[in-house]
């Protein structure tokens, strides 16, 4: 977890200073949420936020055939 967090405060950092060294002092027009529930919503509004990954080397696909085969339970593999 601690990795995690280190990771995300670095990313910040990162995203912090391209922002600055385009158009200035980054902190006086944006805040980065660590939570994506804060992002983009004021306190007590509703949040709407989609996650969407573009899978360019299909391990989609792979993973629904996955789950085709082994839909059932009698069809998993027994060790």
């Amino acid at each position: 977890m601690l990795a995690k967090h280190d990771a995300l405060n670095n990313a910040n950092k990162a995203l912090r200073q391209e922002l600055e060294e385009a158009i200035g002092d980054a902190r006086k027009y944006y805040a980065f949420p660590y939570d994506l529930d804060n992002l983009g919503r004021d306190a007590g509004e509703n949040s709407f936020i989609a996650i969407v990954h573009a899978d360019g080397n299909g391990i989609g696909k792979r993973v629904l055939q996955l789950t085709e085969k082994f839909a059932t339970p009698d069809k998993t593999a027994r060790t």
